[in-house]
């Protein structure tokens, strides 16, 4: 399986992006808003929570950008690839 760390900026305003991607879809981190989201093949999007939000701010302003794929990459094993990528 093939997985795949980006980190980018938002278009917005220029805050960091992380996105780990697969073929299960991405989760995806910004800054901007402090939005943790899965987004699945079909382009559907489900907002993961302010708990998980506010995890991923603080691993994000504590840690390296290695720390925040490892969460997202843990994200995306405990739910879009058990799933299939599918919801």
């Amino acid at each position: 399986m093939q997985i795949t760390e980006t980190k980018t900026t938002h278009p917005t305003d220029g805050s960091p992006r992380w996105i780990v991607a697969g073929p299960a879809g991405q989760v995806v981190y910004d800054v901007l808003g402090n939005h943790l989201a899965l987004i699945y093949p079909d382009g559907e999007v489900d907002a993961m929570g302010k708990e998980y939000a506010d995890e991923a701010r603080n691993v994000s302003e504590y840690f390296d950008d290695n720390t925040v794929f490892r969460l997202l990459g843990d994200h995306y094993d405990k739910v879009l690839s058990r799933r299939g990528g599918s919801r």
